[in-house]
């Protein structure tokens, strides 16, 4: 089977969320109206018409994200009524509540299991995550944090790590990889599955998120699996270039 070339795509839908409205505006407008804009800390606001031109964003003091400090990494978003922080690179969210940004090996850790992560036909007693592990992790939760769902059923909190799951996604890795093509048959299966290969994880999470035939929710798709609303965990083991991630 062909390796996989892909080019870069850089996610840029949904970062306007994250940007405030200006400090003013010539635009003309009627008497008595008002149109929506995004606050500085994500939260909406409105522009409102005075003497015919639209003023600057007016702001909430108390919105979602008033006392959502991210840790000091990472940025306060808002989607419907609920705060998550959209952390900064090396960081990634403690808990599903998504309301602060701590350095991602302290979430993305090893610990016991008895399954054979090697695909060796001898069961290990330990998994430790490897960096490219850790960092697809990072950028699931970034893209769950920041993802424009458009009015799909989504969610955007994050996803906790899984020691036992990230064990079976990376035999799964190094079965794929030795029998060069991608399929699914792990036992037993998780809630959802992605896997792919052939290039770096942020150029795989683009494929997973804006490749072809990756459609919002609720439809099945790799895309979907990183946004679904009833999955809680992921783990994600590499080999390579090919990764697994396991959702459930």
């Amino acid at each position: 089977m062909p390796r996989c070339e892909y080019s870069l795509f850089v996610i840029t839908i949904g970062l306007l969320s994250l940007a405030g409205c200006g400090s003013g505006t010539t635009d003309s407008c009627e008497p008595g109206t008002s149109v929506g804009c995004s606050c500085a800390d994500g939260s909406p606001g409105e522009r409102y018409c005075v003497d015919g031109k639209l003023d600057e964003c007016s702001c909430e003091e108390d919105g979602p994200c008033l006392d959502v400090t991210c840790s000091g990494h990472g940025t306060c978003t808002v989607w419907g009524e609920t705060p998550v922080c959209a952390c900064d690179p090396g960081y990634t969210p403690s808990s599903h509540a998504g309301l602060d940004c701590v350095p991602t090996e302290e979430v993305c850790v090893g610990g016991p299991i008895d399954y054979d992560v090697d695909n060796d036909g001898q069961n290990d007693s330990w998994f430790e995550p490897a960096a490219d592990e850790c960092f697809m992790f990072e950028l699931v939760n970034l893209t769950r944090a920041t993802h424009d769902d458009e009015g799909a059923p989504e969610c955007h909190t994050p996803l906790m790590w899984s020691v036992e799951w990230a064990a079976h996604g990376r035999n799964h890795s190094i079965q794929q990889a030795e029998q060069g093509e991608l399929y699914h048959d792990d036992v037993p299966f998780p809630g959802g599955q992605n896997c792919a290969y052939g290039c770096d994880p942020e150029c795989e999470m683009d494929l997973y998120m804006i490749g072809p035939d990756e459609p919002h929710c609720p439809e099945l798709s790799h895309h979907c699996n990183i946004m679904r609303c009833s999955f809680s965990h992921i783990g994600i083991g590499y080999h390579g270039t090919w990764n697994t991630q396991n959702f459930y």
